[in-house]
Order: C-alpha cells, then structure tokens, then sequence
C-alpha cells in the first residue's frame, strides 16, 4: 500500500471517490510549493514591515524636529518673568 494512495476492494470503490471528494484541498496543498502556500503571509509581513519603518520614521522626524525648535532659543527675553523668580519674595 502507497502512502498517498488508499487501496480498497471491489465493494468499496465508491468509498474512495467520496474520500477524494472529501478532501481536495489537502491533494492540492501537497502539490504547491513553499511559496504558493506562503504567498499572503510573506506579503502581509512586507507591508507591515514597511508601515514600521514609516511609522518609526515619522515619529523620529516629528520628536527631533520638537526638541529642535525648543533648541534654537533657549534665551528669554530681560524682562519675561522665569519661574525663579516668581518663588523669589517681593
């Protein structure tokens, strides 16, 4: 007896063709390869992928370009009220 293949007697005949039936889809996935079976799933994981790397790019420009406006003028003007100074007494 094969392993892929189920042997039965005159009376049974019938029996294999619903088995045949009842299963085309396994025959079917032993017959495609790795990449017929993966194809969604490697395509998923590049978009996901490539949305991360955006997205983390996006972030990095959003939060250096923040703390980089903050940068350009640490001084105050002579007269502004710091906080220093408003816990000083009068």
């Amino acid at each position: 007896m094969d392993e892929r293949r189920v042997e039965f007697s005159e009376g049974e005949a019938g029996a294999e063709a619903i088995i045949v039936a009842l299963i085309p889809y396994r025959i079917t996935v032993l017959w495609q390869t790795w990449w017929q079976q993966h194809f969604l799933l490697v395509v998923l994981a590049c978009v996901c992928a490539v949305a991360f790397i955006f997205g983390s790019l996006a972030f990095g420009i959003w939060f250096t370009w923040g703390h980089r406006q903050q940068a350009l003028n640490p001084y105050k003007p002579v007269d502004a009220v710091v906080p220093e100074q408003e816990l000083q007494p009068l």
